[in-house]
């Protein structure tokens, strides 16, 4: 038998995170609640575990997973499908920047995706577009437990 100080590491549960970035507002406070309720089951049920959400940290399903995440008492590592400067362009609003750029600060980790050729991926495009489809297999790929918000 293998005692506690001589047992392997344990892996981090991931969880990913896709999802629509308008959620229904009036919807808002059901899907907070369950995605916090989500993580917080996935905490107690698998407490030898560190549980991690993956989100590209964008508006609505990410950066509620985000939140939820914080809430449960799990980590968060950002996986973007760009670097930083090129992801943050995506956010419309100064309002949906400060919060990008909040979540980003609070996660535990950073990944950044490198692109797919030498295409431009600074503007919109065929090539971001790439960047984004690349992200979603990134995470199905890496994930554990896929959590989907539309």
């Amino acid at each position: 038998m293998i005692d506690d100080a001589s047992a392997p590491p344990r892996l981090p549960l991931l969880v990913a995170v896709t999802g629509h970035r308008d959620l229904v507002t009036e919807e808002l406070p059901g899907i907070r609640a369950a995605v916090t309720r989500c993580l917080t089951e996935l905490i107690s049920r698998y407490p030898e575990r560190e549980v991690v959400v993956m989100t590209a940290l964008a508006a609505g399903a990410d950066q509620l997973a985000a939140e939820g995440a914080h809430q449960a008492g799990g980590g968060v590592i950002a996986v973007l499908p760009m670097d930083t400067q090129n992801d943050r362009c995506d956010c419309p609003t100064p309002d949906e920047l400060a919060a990008f750029d909040s979540r980003l600060a609070a996660a535990d980790g950073v990944v950044e995706l490198p692109p797919a050729s030498n295409s431009e991926i600074t503007t919109a495009g065929p090539a971001r577009d790439a960047q984004y489809a690349r992200l979603g297999v990134f995470l199905a790929a890496h994930c554990h437990v896929l959590i989907a918000m539309w």
